[in-house]
């Protein structure tokens, strides 16, 4: 992660290209996102023999400043 030290992490998995009740998998992604900091990590897998084997990691250890306009545009999505 650079040189912000250690920091909290959540992972968020996606997988896609499943069969009907959501198993037998082809692809997975794998999110990695820093309390503060966002997205720090994303990896991609792909399932063989019923593995998921890695083929791709983007490490994104470069800060930069920014900002945004929060928008909430459905009121029942944070009720």
């Amino acid at each position: 992660m650079g040189n912000v030290g250690p920091t909290r992490t959540r992972y968020f998995t996606y997988k896609y290209s499943c069969d009907s009740n959501y198993a037998n998998c082809q692809y997975k992604e794998v999110y990695g996102l820093g309390l503060g900091i966002g997205l720090f990590d994303w990896k991609y897998y792909v399932n063989k023999q019923g593995s998921f084997v890695l083929q791709q990691e983007s490490i994104i250890n470069q800060e930069q400043g920014g900002q945004t306009t929060p928008s909430m545009p459905c009121a029942n999505s944070y009720e």
